[in-house]
């Protein structure tokens, strides 16, 4: 949360959520993490798209190539035709929406997937392809391409006084996770991504989402100890909503806060705030299982990648480093209680 990137324009999601996140959380902590340190992003201009409008406004920024000499809807979303990847272990044993959201998941082209997420009759899944968008531009970007081959950066320990002691760089599991990564957006496209990022916040908005208030309202920039009565009001609604992707993306918006809710202790600031609010999310009915955003981030990030789902991957990855399993277990208590009960002021955030 020390780096306080700014985000793109009201609807500019391709900036947002996890990678902006993950820059605040994790590489901002590391200086030998060098995966987003030259990711370019667009300035912020003012919020023009509401929560109420019916047309949101993309800036799309063109990743950087290597140079060669780089809420929930109730209704099931109509099957994707996409090659499905490998299983490598047992079927998960998933609820509907969360075998929706696997389901799209679990394809390697996740153009196609973004796309037909966006038109799903499903709030759940329109979030999703913005998360996805996000997801892509980031690991098309010069620098995450370039490290790909390697299995992503050098991987941050979890504990709070930052060490590589114990940790395999060469992993199978974090070059698999890369690989995948790498194959599922290679069809990205930034020119045709508008428009799918254009459908699902129309479906969103047409739906009663708050996302686009989320990113419109909130930023990581703001006073989070001192909000006025309506950006409040956004951060209570959203929770309300209990739309997973839409918390994910409020999330990055709320960074700061999520950070000074916890000070100290034995786990990393990424640990503590990042990890911790996506495990809250997976005990709130989120997807988390082997395909899932969180864990191939967790992955490539922290070299949580042992385990079926985020919980145990983050629970051996604790280990390895030398903490108990139960590190984050407050942190995940506080956000779970935040969300459940519809309360900023658990996280500390507040009103003016």
């Amino acid at each position: 949360m020390k780096r306080a990137h700014v985000l793109l324009s009201v609807l500019a999601l391709l900036a947002l959520a996890g990678w902006y996140w993950r820059d605040s959380f994790s590489f901002g902590y590391s200086s030998s993490n060098t995966a987003d340190a030259s990711r370019t992003k667009a300035n912020a201009s003012s919020a023009s798209g509401q929560a109420g409008s019916n047309e949101s406004r993309i800036v799309v920024q063109a990743p950087i190539e290597v140079s060669a000499g780089q809420s929930s809807g109730s209704q099931r979303a109509t099957a994707l035709d996409l090659p499905a990847l490998p299983s490598p272990s047992a079927p998960e044993k998933l609820r509907p929406g969360q075998a929706r959201v696997a389901e799209v998941l679990s394809h390697r082209n996740i153009a196609r997937a973004i796309a037909d997420a966006a038109k799903a009759d499903d709030a759940q899944l329109n979030a999703l392809s913005l998360l996805l968008v996000d997801f892509c531009l980031a690991h098309t970007a010069a620098d995450a391409k370039a490290q790909a081959a390697s299995g992503g950066p050098p991987p941050i320990s979890m504990r709070a006084k930052t060490s590589t002691a114990g940790i395999d760089a060469t992993d199978p599991r974090r070059l698999d996770n890369a690989r995948w990564i790498t194959e599922s957006c290679k069809d990205f496209n930034v020119t045709s991504v508008r428009t799918d990022a254009d459908a699902a916040m129309t479906q969103l908005t047409n739906k009663g989402s708050n996302a686009g208030a989320v990113i419109s309202q909130l930023s990581p920039d703001l006073n989070y100890k001192s909000l006025s009565a309506e950006q409040l009001s956004v951060i209570t609604n959203a929770m309300s909503e209990k739309n997973m992707a839409v918390l994910s993306l409020m999330g990055a918006q709320i960074a700061p806060a999520l950070g000074a809710a916890f000070v100290g202790g034995d786990a990393s600031a990424a640990a503590s705030s990042s990890l911790a609010w996506q495990l809250a999310l997976c005990q709130l009915g989120a997807y988390c299982g082997r395909d899932s955003l969180a864990l191939r981030d967790a992955c490539w990030q922290f070299g949580a990648c042992a385990g079926d789902d985020l919980p145990s991957a983050v629970s051996a990855a604790m280990v390895r480093d030398g903490l108990a399993t139960n590190a984050l277990d407050q942190q995940v208590r506080f956000f779970v209680k935040a969300i459940n009960t519809n309360d900023p002021s658990v996280l500390g955030i507040r009103r003016k």
